[in-house]
């Protein structure tokens, strides 16, 4: 499972923010963009319609054609300079707003305006090893919820086929309450995401127990990156929830206070799992910078032990190198210059003692246990 980082750092991504010295407010979509699509549906109890639109002012009046209805407008793709023009002049709706909607990455916040509450959070889905992670903007009106995305948001397939139930809450409840469950989404996507991690550092844990590779470590700095992009998702957006708890209710929100405290508790929890991964991944890496220790420790024990026995070696074999002669200048026999060296048996001697020396050696070495591995 082990894979080598890419060079590029494919943990970051290019944010597109407004031009330098740019009147604040300004709207500015991304050239490189995605193109806007808007489509959407308008509900109740009863019935249910999906549409196409292809501005975003002909979305508003299938939308809010009738009271009694709900509507769930969708615009995904940034590249639509029109598009946006037209939500910034919807009654209520900020440039400042619209400005943080184009502007690919914000911190996840919860803003409560007098006419509707303005969302922002990020989805993280995991993906061929890569982390995906794209910015969501929520416009909460009360028989409403407008949301603009960098691109179509597949995950939100199963959300999409409730509202097609005819039996969901989804159908009976207000615009928050589906403002509410997309975001419930989103915290699902991050369990989901968490869970993928967890499963990963499982692996690495075990495959450094056993041979601690460049490979294993490149991953685990991979992990550690994707674990604090899911942390930067999901601090603030509990503390917005908390902050947004806190608010006073409007009647239409009244209803979805227990589950906001649920969304709240699953953040929380979320936190703690997402801290303790990140502890986790400073472990695996003290495991491999230790694995790579002992490996080290295990080659200079061998080195070590190898020259161990080659000093006594190189000693005998250098004295008996030092070529002195048999006799004296005046050809008179030398008894003290190494006479064995002339004997018959003197090399079978010398090789022996070699041999008896190195095999001491090694038995004092299996001894003392210096050829267990660890």
């Amino acid at each position: 499972m082990s894979k080598k980082l890419s060079k590029k750092g494919s943990h970051r991504f290019k944010y597109h923010v407004s031009k330098v010295g740019q009147r604040a407010g300004s709207l500015t979509p991304p050239s490189d963009g995605k193109p806007t699509v808007i489509t959407g549906c308008v509900y109740n109890e009863n019935n249910i319609q999906l549409f196409e639109s292809p501005t975003f002012m002909d979305a508003l009046k299938l939308v809010d054609a009738d009271n009694q209805l709900n509507g769930w407008i969708k615009i995904n793709g940034l590249n639509s300079e029109s598009v946006f023009n037209e939500l910034v002049v919807y009654p209520g709706i900020s440039p400042f707003e619209v400005e943080d909607v184009l502007n690919n990455y914000q911190r996840p916040k919860i803003e409560a305006q007098l006419a509707h509450v303005f969302i922002q959070c990020r989805l993280l889905t995991y993906e061929n090893d890569e982390l995906r992670n794209h910015q969501l903007s929520i416009f909460v009106f009360h028989n409403k919820v407008i949301t603009v995305s960098e691109a179509d948001v597949i995950e939100f397939a199963p959300l999409e086929k409730r509202l097609q139930n005819a039996s969901s809450m989804l159908r009976q409840k207000s615009s928050v309450f589906l403002a509410y469950t997309i975001l419930d989404t989103i915290v699902d996507y991050y369990f989901v995401l968490v869970s993928q991690l967890s499963e990963k550092l499982d692996t690495i844990e075990e495959e450094l127990i056993d041979a601690p590779t460049i490979e294993l470590r490149n991953e685990i700095v991979h992990i550690k990156r994707n674990i604090m992009q899911v942390r930067k998702a999901i601090w603030p957006l509990r503390d917005a929830l908390n902050e947004w708890m806190r608010e006073k209710y409007t009647p239409y929100e009244i209803e979805t206070q227990p589950y906001m405290r649920d969304l709240y508790d699953h953040c929380v929890h979320l936190m703690d799992l997402v801290e303790n991964y990140r502890e986790i991944t400073g472990t695996l890496m003290d495991m491999y910078m230790s694995g790579v220790s002992n490996r080290m420790n295990e080659i200079m024990k061998v080195l070590t032990m190898l020259s161990a026995f080659f000093i006594p070696l190189s000693f005998i074999s250098g004295l008996y190198g030092m070529n002195f002669s048999s006799t004296d200048g005046h050809g008179n026999p030398a008894p003290w210059n190494m006479p064995e060296l002339y004997k018959p048996w003197g090399y079978i001697a010398i090789i022996t003692l070699m041999a008896t020396m190195s095999s001491i050696q090694a038995y004092i070495f299996w001894k003392k246990g210096w050829f267990k591995k660890g």
